[in-house]
């Protein structure tokens, strides 16, 4: 089917109220009309072939992540030519991000993203050829290759990524198949060639072009890790010397599968129309349709329960887990800001979590609406993806204060040890008969460490109740003790060395012997206390309402697209109806109208 039909189709789509159709057509005809048209190109192969270890070797940046293993269902846009390196991001919510350094773009931040646009400051492939990586065919996530088919239709041609150690796989071939690329331009990459010879090269390129089930037009042999892409770059000056050709073929075909759709609902209207009782009954089917697509959903929706239940158990223990070795290793590492960290943890564990979750469940749903239907019923998988842009955990409780924990008693000890001090340093003025010293004597910073080290285990301050009773009667030694007191406590006050920063030698070390023999095992108790009480409670809580709002948004969405899905015909046939009944004529006239589109629809190619 050539462009200059596309207003003929519009005639037709809009001849039956298809306002899908007019919205597809009416793209293809501005692209059309828009002069020189970018092509799109998606790379497609087997996880780990090269995908994105190529598309670095194309580009200036050499920035995308090549990552371990399969991790976001995210498309990659890359363009050429730009004036400088940058992404765009555009989030399932809707949401955009402008990011200048690529280098940040980590496949594990971008679980909620839809399409990262790389721009790009290459000149080695044409500024209107979009290169698109995409996730691996043989991805275990369905998510990864429910949103390649979905991209797909978008696509002009095909670039093949083929590992030359892998050849021909059978998820490969399965794939292709599958989405049917033949419809399409189709190029090949060996990559990872680095190790062979030119003869293995030669024979490997024969048996993928004997064995690949599709004709391809050119077969390239490159090694990224080595910069060879010399063989690429002939297919890419194929591809912009043929671009028009490519991508007027590619629309062509997307004009014939139009053209093949609409011949079908007219033939669905023509054949109810033959009188009122077929119309009659063509309206009551589409209902029993409608009814067989809400049953199917219900169905679904149980399964979608189902499989929620257990994911919510492994999220809850995942989510225990994970804040209890990060809170253990703060507490363990320590901090001059436990809670704050503490609430950091939580918060950024809790966002990851929701994101895996987010994934797992778009994973369930996807599985579920691509099953093949039983007899009888109808396939899901045309049915829009669903939003769940706003699946969220609110705060959770934090009612720790980990900063004070085990140091409740440290005033406490403090005037304890200061009073111990002052009391030893009377004593031995007056048990060698030196007064006078201890009158014109100044205190140093010996004597303050000499007065610390009568308490060497702060924690026997607190319990041994016979210190406590020392430290009173040592309290009531008379003026001069009280004198001495002052100066250990104005002289703490000061700082280190009369220097005045931070807290006193004698505050500093009650802190230090605290924090060393029972903050720490107090905090341990009280993060599994708050753990165990406090937030796996609320976080299962609010799992199950998420889930809840899984269930309510997928049924909503699902029974909208049912609904609108039927509509349209059952809007066509009680048309119909109406005419045949009170105007005769017209009725004739629509369907005389109809044969004549159905008979040009047939004849066009």
């Amino acid at each position: 089917m050539k462009r200059e039909h596309i207003p003929f189709l519009l005639e037709v789509a809009g001849s039956i109220n298809s306002n899908t159709i007019i919205s597809e057509l009416q793209s293809l005809s501005v692209k059309a009309k828009s002069g020189n048209t970018p092509i799109i190109l998606p790379f497609i192969g087997e996880f780990s072939s090269g995908k994105t270890t190529l598309i670095n070797a194309l580009t200036d940046s050499h920035a995308l992540e090549t990552a371990t293993r399969p991790t976001t269902a995210t498309i990659y846009e890359v363009h050429f030519g730009a004036p400088k390196n940058c992404a765009d991001i555009i989030f399932e919510d809707g949401r955009e991000e402008h990011v200048d350094n690529i280098k940040t773009l980590i496949n594990d931040n971008l679980k909620e993203a839809k399409v990262v646009t790389v721009f790009d400051t290459s000149t080695k492939v044409s500024p209107y050829t979009i290169i698109v990586d995409t996730p691996g065919i043989s991805s275990p996530d369905p998510k990864h290759k429910l949103t390649l088919v979905n991209f797909l239709p978008s696509a002009d041609g095909i670039i093949l990524i083929v590992d030359i150690n892998q050849q021909l796989t059978k998820s490969l071939i399965d794939f292709i198949k599958t989405v049917k690329l033949a419809n399409k331009e189709i190029y090949a990459v060996l990559t990872k060639t680095d190790t062979k010879s030119p003869i293995d090269i030669e024979k490997a390129k024969c048996y993928l072009a004997q064995n690949c089930e599709m004709e391809i037009r050119h077969i390239a042999a490159v090694s990224a890790t080595k910069n060879d892409i010399t063989e690429l770059s002939v297919i890419f000056k194929d591809i912009e010397s043929r671009k028009e050709e490519i991508v007027r073929k590619a629309d062509e075909r997307r004009l014939d599968l139009i053209a093949e759709k609409l011949n079908e609902e007219i033939k669905n209207i023509i054949t109810a129309s033959s009188d009122d009782t077929t119309l009659e009954n063509k309206i009551q089917e589409q209902n029993v349709i409608l009814n067989r697509l809400h049953n199917q959903i219900e169905r679904l929706i149980r399964n979608i329960r189902d499989s929620l239940e257990p994911l919510n158990r492994e999220e809850s223990r995942k989510f225990e887990d994970q804040v209890t070795s990060k809170l253990s290793t703060l507490i363990n590492a320590g901090s001059q800001n436990y809670d704050a960290e503490a609430v950091g943890a939580i918060n950024m564990t809790a966002s990851a979590i929701l994101g895996d979750y987010r994934q797992k469940v778009l994973g369930i749903i996807a599985k579920e609406t691509t099953t093949k239907p039983k007899e009888g019923e109808i396939s899901l998988k045309n049915l829009p993806g669903i939003d769940l842009s706003s699946l969220s955990l609110s705060g959770l409780s934090y009612n720790l204060n980990l900063n004070e924990i085990g140091h409740e008693h440290d005033n406490w000890i403090k005037t304890g040890v200061i009073a111990l001090g002052a009391v030893a340093a009377v004593g031995a003025v007056v048990g060698t008969g030196g007064m006078a010293a201890a009158a014109e004597g100044a205190l140093t910073i010996s004597t303050v460490a000499d007065v610390a080290d009568t308490v060497t285990d702060v924690g026997s301050v607190i319990h041994n109740r016979k210190v406590a009773s020392r430290i009173e009667k040592a309290v009531r030694y008379g003026q001069q003790a009280a004198d001495k007191y002052n100066s250990i406590d104005q002289f703490n006050n000061q700082g280190y060395g009369g220097q005045g920063v931070g807290k006193g030698m004698i505050d500093s070390l009650v802190g230090f012997i605290a924090e060393k023999t029972m903050s720490k095992p107090q905090r341990s108790r009280a993060i599994r206390l708050y753990i165990d009480g406090t937030l796996m409670p609320e976080f299962k809580v609010q799992i199950t309402a998420a889930s809840d709002q899984v269930i309510s948004v997928v049924k909503d969405s699902l029974e909208e697209a049912a609904n609108a899905s039927i509509s349209e015909a059952t809007q066509n046939l009680i048309q119909l109806k109406d005419q045949l009944k009170t105007k005769k004529e017209e009725f004739n006239e629509r369907i005389t109208s109809l044969r004549s589109m159905q008979t040009k629809l047939l004849t066009l190619d």
